[in-house]
């Protein structure tokens, strides 16, 4: 249902708080009531959440997109559109127009998928909004995200809305926790079922602690509260990394996919890529969380390992803390350790390969095997193989206490 333009009482926008240079003009009262007139002017458009399990869609997040009377895209933005309705007190009209255009999509969304639609506070206990909520007796795969980007002055009366929501089979969420006016304590009052991360503390995540430590904050409270943690605004792999470690089920930004008028989960690559990084998470813990990648020197075949290191450029090529490989056909044959100091000792010793482990073997056994090697090569490096027992990488004694102390203290 559309709200007729002739039904509107327009008045004049709220004056704002900025008192600095004017930016671009936004839509004007006309502009509005034309949108609300005409509801085809506001699209949908979906990008993906993604289960961190699976690397696939498991949900789409309905975003508002605003056309002009040609169809072609409008000049102003979202917010714009958002911002100007508020002024003109017609936020809630507008806010739900995009919700009934949002639900009304549901039904051409892959059936295992849910959809998830913000709503701010002060909309989302209004006449229009609880209209569209109304028309909707099915909200089983429909998660309301409520915006924390204004006060809420009544906690009471959302709360009711949302038992409402909840009755109806929906799902609550809170929108951009850890920023704006939601802190945890709104968080608890509401209950949400799942709540979402402000990207700005996802930004970055994989090189800071401080907000990875604040995010695993919010992990502890929504866990104790049986909802979910979704982790919202990850464009790195890095970040990708970081929070599917934390254990967060479910991500969303613009390395898992961009919005679009249609919904198209991540693709081929970006899939591959997540499955990589989950299956590198699940390894924490293992010899492949501590390995290392060192020179695989080929040995010809009658050529003793001894002969192989004769060539001086072998020592140049040395990373600090790193010797070789030497290996036929990718087997190990042994290890060329450097020596200290290089420059006295000719810079490389022959070791034999003592000891062979998979990257999924568990730490503390590899650990174990390697203190019961003979005394003179018990704090040599280990050599990683694959199934066929072709080199991958070399874990030190050294690296295999740091990972089983970071495990120990996480």
């Amino acid at each position: 249902m559309s709200t007729p333009a002739a039904a509107l009482d327009l008045p004049a926008p709220r004056a704002g708080k900025a008192d600095g240079p004017a930016g671009p003009p936004g839509p004007t009262p006309e502009d509005v009531a034309a949108v609300l007139a005409a509801p085809d002017r506001l699209a949908v458009w979906f990008q993906p959440i993604v289960d961190t399990v699976t690397g696939r869609a498991a949900g789409w997040e309905a975003l508002s997109r605003f056309v002009d009377a040609d169809g072609s895209r409008s000049r102003w933005g979202p917010a714009d559109w958002f911002a100007a309705a508020q002024g003109l007190e017609l936020g809630a009209h507008l806010e739900a127009l995009a919700l009934r255009q949002a639900l009304g999509s549901l039904p051409g969304l892959p059936a295992d998928t849910f959809l998830t639609v913000n709503v701010s506070p002060a909309a989302i206990t209004t006449a229009a909004v609880a209209q569209v909520l109304a028309e909707h007796t099915d909200l089983s795969r429909v998660i309301i995200e409520i915006t924390e980007t204004d006060a809420m002055q009544d906690v009471g009366q959302v709360s009711s809305v949302c038992a409402g929501i909840r009755a109806a089979g929906g799902t609550v969420a809170v929108d951009d926790a850890g920023a704006g006016y939601a802190g945890l304590a709104l968080i608890a009052h509401l209950r949400p079922q799942l709540v979402k991360v402000d990207r700005e503390l996802v930004s970055g995540c994989d090189t800071d602690p401080v907000e990875l430590s604040l995010m695993e904050v919010l992990g502890v409270w929504a866990s104790g509260m049986d909802a979910w943690l979704l982790a919202e605004g990850v464009e790195t792999v890095g970040e990708y990394a970081a929070v599917v470690a934390l254990g967060v089920p479910l991500v969303q930004g613009y390395l898992t996919g961009r919005p679009g008028p249609e919904p198209v989960g991540p693709s081929d690559d970006t899939f591959a890529e997540l499955r990589r990084q989950r299956a590198r998470v699940a390894l924490q813990g293992s010899v492949a969380s501590a390995m290392a990648t060192w020179p695989v020197v080929p040995v010809r075949s009658g050529t003793s390992p001894a002969e192989a290191l004769r060539d001086p450029a072998r020592v140049a090529d040395l990373r600090p803390g790193a010797g070789q490989v030497l290996a036929h056909g990718g087997w190990p044959l042994a290890l060329a350790l450097p020596q200290q100091p290089v420059a006295t000792t000719g810079g490389l010793r022959v070791a034999p390969v003592s000891l062979r482990v998979r990257p999924s073997e568990d730490i503390r056994a590899a650990l174990q095997r390697a203190m019961a090697r003979d005394p003179e090569h018990r704090f040599d490096p280990l050599v990683v193989t694959d199934p066929q027992g072709v080199t991958v990488g070399v874990v030190t004694v050294e690296a295999l206490v740091a990972s089983l102390t970071a495990v120990a203290e996480g």
